[in-house]
């Protein structure tokens, strides 16, 4: 018996290799020139691209184009109000309709874009600002003397920093979109309490101490 030669492989036979497509190519934007689209007719659906969607139409397309030859050339201004027969033909033929309405979609979504940006650059100012005032209150409460202020240096001064920087941290966490409820096992201390420098001291001590601080209610005077 002989031996069974080895199957030599057909190249034909062979399944081609798995082809990945290209990346599709960005198609132009629809609102821009056609190939096949001649000058003047481009002009023309500009006319009509750029107007206002609530009054857009062929007409009031004719009429501004035909303003705006007559402003550059010197001419009388036609007073046909309704345009050729071949300008409906073009206007077909190259989709003024729907490449004006692609258009009022680019415009729009760029409009958003703008108010995203504008609202962000306004929120970045106003956290630059309270960063500044906290800042500013964290610096003015490092150089006070604390444990040497008496109990009624206490109450004039501490209250207007503790109610300011309370409301900054809201504003802070309002801007950073977390919770704006700071305060936690709050304590009214009346008049009739006895304050001492080293009350409050620890208690700013604390504060300091926080990434985000306990606040006490203000201290009445």
């Amino acid at each position: 018996m002989s031996a069974t030669k080895p199957a030599v492989p057909n190249p034909t036979n062979h399944s081609p290799p798995a082809h990945h497509p290209a990346p599709p190519v960005d198609a132009p934007s629809p609102w821009l020139r056609r190939p096949g689209e001649n000058a003047k007719d481009y002009e023309r659906f500009l006319a009509y691209r750029d107007l206002p969607p609530a009054v857009r139409s062929f007409e009031q397309a004719y009429h501004a184009w035909c303003a705006a030859q007559a402003e550059l050339t010197g001419a009388t201004p036609l007073t046909s109000r309704r345009p050729p027969p071949n300008w409906y033909k073009v206007a077909k033929e190259h989709d003024w309709r729907a490449r004006a309405l692609a258009w009022d979609d680019h415009r729009q979504e760029q409009r958003r874009i703008a108010d995203e940006e504008e609202v962000e650059l306004v929120r970045r100012k106003r956290r630059d600002i309270i960063g500044r005032q906290l800042d500013a209150i964290d610096d003015a409460l490092a150089r006070m003397d604390l444990p040497e202020m008496t109990a009624a240096e206490l109450r004039r001064y501490l209250p207007d920093f503790f109610n300011a920087l309370a409301k900054l941290l809201t504003a802070s966490r309002a801007e950073m979109g977390e919770a704006t409820e700071i305060t936690k096992n709050q304590t009214q201390i009346s008049g009739a309490i006895t304050v001492t420098s080293d009350d409050m001291a620890r208690a700013v001590r604390e504060l300091q101490d926080a990434g985000f601080p306990v606040i006490p209610e203000p201290i009445s005077s």
